[in-house]
Order: structure tokens, then C-alpha cells, then sequence
């Protein structure tokens, strides 16, 4: 280590760069992420807006990519106006807003494939939240 090293505390020479690439913080991508192309993936923040690039578009893996963090879940906000094959909406928290419960159910395109998964004191229902004022007349 020169004596320029020993006065500058940057990480960088701080930590080895095997150590820093080993890390995987909470709400960061890994350093390294194998995705199979044709997975579909959602960009969670606005990068090139005038090109469409935006917060909630939903993309397809091709051969070379930025930085993107697998998701296997979507909240009902983001998943409205996308169509999947396969739906599983977690209603141990029960929905909060008018229209969330029909959002979630219907982005799937057969009931066949759409599963509910119901607090563990609940009857086999859910409440959804209606507000009649804002329903067209």
C-alpha cells in the first residue's frame, strides 16, 4: 500500500473488490443476476420516460440488459391493465381502496387459474370495498 492508500478511506480501498461483489443489501439487485431471456420484468423507476421507458412497464429479457432485481410478486397498483397466465392474490391483508379487489381478480385470463389465499380466520370470503359515489350512474 503506497502512503497515498493509507490516507484515502474510500471505499474502494477499503475493501477488496471480491468482498463488495459477495454483498446483497436489502433492496438492491444482487451483483450478479442470471435471468433466462423471455422473462418478463418490470422497471420500478422512470429511466427514459420519452421513450417509455417509465415506472411499471413491463419488458422482456433480451441478451444484454441493465441492472434489474427479479420480482415474483407485484402489488395490485402495479399489476393494473396487465394481463398474466397465472394469479395468486394474498388477501390476509385485506384490500383497501375501491376497485382493488376487482383489479387483482381480473388480470388473470380464466378463473382456473387465478388462487386466493384467505387470512386463516376468515369464512371463505373477503370484503371488497365499494364506494357507490363514485360508480357512474
Amino acid at each position: 500500500m503506497s502512503n497515498d492508500d493509507e490516507h484515502d478511506r474510500t471505499i474502494t480501498n477499503r475493501y477488496p473488490p471480491e468482498f463488495l461483489k459477495s454483498l446483497n443489501p436489502f433492496g438492491l439487485p444482487p451483483f450478479k443476476l442470471d435471468l433466462k431471456i423471455g422473462c418478463p420484468i418490470m422497471l420500478l423507476r422512470n429511466i427514459a420516460p420519452k421513450v417509455g421507458l417509465c415506472n411499471d412497464t413491463r419488458l422482456m429479457v433480451t441478451r444484454h440488459q441493465f441492472s434489474v432485481k427479479l420480482a415474483y410478486a407485484m402489488t395490485i397498483n402495479k399489476s393494473q391493465g396487465q394481463s398474466v397466465k397465472f394469479v395468486g392474490v394474498d388477501l390476509r391483508t385485506r384490500v383497501f381502496s375501491h376497485g382493488q379487489l376487482y383489479e387483482a381478480l381480473s388480470r388473470c385470463t380464466s378463473g382456473d387459474y387465478t388462487s386466493v389465499l384467505l387470512s386463516s380466520d376468515a369464512s371463505n370470503s373477503t370484503t371488497n370495498i365499494v364506494y357507490p359515489e363514485v360508480l357512474l350512474q
